[in-house]
């Protein structure tokens, strides 16, 4: 028999009857106590040569368990951490702030390697005490994605800094100690999916649930699972959850929902963060619904991973793929950040169904086109919601997503260059507006009202909204809530200063450095400029040319078709998560789509460029955010 001891660097040796044993014996106890890792013998073999014997009956290791407190080492790296510490111990028990570099880089190496760990972390005054057995569903690092009780985001409301930090004290103390308790024999260990939360402050403690990430690369759970996050009431009290619903809307503010941007554990502060907000008729809903979107767009998974075109017989076409992405000459600019798409480029793919026409067979695009891919998959574009949308009734979500498109298409190809817009009569404006805001018709060849506001702000600068629908009247009363909830969020948290110019391909910007190019008064001037010599139009007389429903799906298909356009369907929705919610992304060939900065235009659509018949489009940043 072979004994691996505790925090030794030897094997004790029995000699098996074969030769073979003995060989393979030899050299792991070689490469043990030389610590030598040839390439024959890596460290990952030596391990799973030594699992296999164990397995076998041929060795017998006795079990220990190793202890890292990150909390004295916060800044370690998982590498020096570990050592080669992982052939002489069978479990880990790791005590830890919450968001420490090294935390998640343990536990996907812990994980690979089927090793069972035990976890404390303290976010503030709270500390979670999880397991994890190397095999099963969910994994701590599932926990780690979904504790949305971070000091940064929520913080906790003490008084005064001392006591702050003698509890924060407390906490990690108390974190040791619940992880020494789990180390007893016949100690209880929280199953996988549930942890227990403790507060250092008033020593109250609770068991919580929480479900498998999409992102991770556990195993799948039961599909049957209860979701987590079926509305603002079940997710308001939980604390791993997808969601985090910060305040409802009344008379003053809108509502207001977080998500997070990223899976990486790596870093846990605010700005890992988006925010979703709404205003005006049920505001809470819609909050809740733009966030429920928003998680979906980042974090579902693709249909096929890091796969060629050329090795796929139902991709959408070449012509279509580029003609949906940026002009040629964009990616000779310096710092360009994405490459050209090519047929042979390994990527990932998501399943696109027609809108309406079920006898046309379903399509493969490239999920960067219509989301966010794996991580480290390849980038065609940056990620954007536009075309996103959240319901749960699957032909409204459909519905709303692709109205998204037409209304971001029809502002786009009136920016670029193509037609005018018109002034509609300012009776209809909320009279507080009347003096700073102006409503403009933007529609172009999809003949459905996109309504665009202007607001000429005190500072000299521009905020714009736009909306669209199947009515007049819907359209309208989305536009004027979209600008209520931008004016309120820019009245009471400003804008974050533009850092670097939007001709800058290095930099990677978004809807807030948009937002920030027009807060400033020369940059605005361009878009009162664009728009001081529009005709009026009565309202009245756009009552009467729509005035179906509002988000009924038979005629946007229409007029799509109609402009010869047809629109796609991708189903994004993660109902292990969020229940009845669909999450629908359209796309639709041809379309022009939102892009960020001035060197990312995607202008490359045949429709635009047989449109402008020769002319060069205008390559000014355009004004939605």
């Amino acid at each position: 028999m072979i004994a691996l001891l505790p925090r030794s660097r030897s094997l004790r040796i029995q000699l098996g009857s074969r030769e073979f044993e003995r060989d393979l014996i030899r050299t792991l106890g070689a490469a043990r106590d030389a610590s030598v890792l040839t390439p024959k013998y890596s460290r990952r073999s030596v391990d799973d040569a030594l699992l296999a014997l164990e397995t076998n009956g041929l060795i017998h290791r006795v079990k220990s368990t190793l202890v890292l407190d990150l909390h004295e080492h916060p800044d370690a790296s998982a590498a020096t951490l570990l050592g080669d510490k992982l052939l002489t111990f069978d479990s880990v028990s790791i005590s830890t702030p919450l968001g420490a570099p090294a935390f998640e880089e343990l536990l996907g190496i812990l994980r690979e390697r089927g090793i069972s760990v035990r976890a404390a972390w303290t976010a503030g005054t709270t500390v979670v005490v999880g397991a994890d057995d190397g095999r099963t569903a969910p994994c701590l690092r599932c926990a780690l994605r979904f504790d949305t009780q971070l000091r940064d985001v929520t913080p906790g409301v003490l008084e005064g800094k001392r006591i702050e930090v003698e509890v924060r004290s407390g906490a990690v103390q108390l974190a040791n100690a619940l992880l020494a308790m789990m180390s007893q024999p016949g100690a209880a260990i929280p199953n996988p999916g549930r942890a227990h939360v403790v507060d250092a402050l008033d020593l109250t403690s609770r068991w919580e649930t929480y479900p498998r990430h999409p992102s991770c690369s556990c195993e799948p759970v039961r599909t049957d699972s209860q979701p987590v996050c079926e509305s603002w009431e079940a997710a308001e009290p939980r604390r791993f959850t997808p969601l985090i619903c910060l305040e409802r809307s009344d008379s003053s503010r809108p509502a207001r929902v977080l998500f997070r941007r990223t899976p990486s554990l790596r870093t846990v502060s605010a700005a890992d963060y988006g925010i979703a907000s709404a205003a005006g008729p049920k505001a809470d809903l819609r909050a809740f619904a733009e966030g429920v979107e928003r998680y979906c767009m980042l974090h579902c998974p693709p249909d096929v991973r890091s796969t060629s075109a050329t090795e796929l017989t139902n991709a959408f076409e070449e012509r279509v793929i580029r003609g949906s992405l940026f002009p040629p000459e964009a990616y000779g600019r310096a710092g360009f950040r994405h490459p050209r798409f090519e047929m042979g480029l390994q990527m990932d793919w998501s399943w696109a169904s027609p809108m309406r026409d079920d006898s046309v067979a379903r399509r493969l695009v490239p999920t960067s086109m219509i989301g966010s891919p794996s991580a480290g998959g390849t980038r065609l574009v940056d990620t954007t919601s536009n075309g996103y949308a959240a319901h749960t009734h699957r032909e409204t979500a459909i519905a709303l997503a692709a109205l998204e498109v037409i209304e971001r298409d029809a502002i786009l190809l009136w920016w670029h260059g193509l037609g005018t817009v018109q002034r509609i009569e300012d009776g209809w404006l909320p009279p507080a507006w009347r003096a700073s805001t102006v409503g403009f018709l933007a529609t172009r060849d999809v003949d459905l009202p996109v309504v665009m506001l202007t607001t000429r702000l005190p500072s000299g600068g521009c905020r714009m909204t736009s909306a669209a629908a199947t009515n007049f009247d819907a359209a309208w009363a989305k536009a004027v809530s979209e600008m209520e909830a931008a004016l309120w969020t820019l009245e009471k948290f400003g804008s974050r200063p533009l850092r670097e110019s939007l001709d800058s391909a290095e930099a990677r910007h978004g809807p807030s450095e948009h937002l920030a190019f027009f807060l400033r008064p020369q940059n605005a001037e361009r878009l009162f400029d664009r728009v001081s010599q529009a005709p009026t139009i009565s309202a009245r007389e756009l009552q009467d040319r729509w005035s179906g429903n509002g988000e009924n799906l038979p005629p946007i298909a229409s007029a799509l078709a109609a402009a010869g356009l047809t629109g796609w369907f991708v189903d994004r929705s993660l109902p292990m998560l969020f229940g009845p919610w669909t999450v629908a992304r359209v796309f639709i060939p041809d379309a022009l789509e939102v892009a960020w900065g001035a060197a990312y235009p995607r202008l490359n659509s045949p429709r635009l460029l047989r449109a402008l018949a020769g002319r060069a489009p205008e390559l000014f940043p355009h004004p939605i955010a």
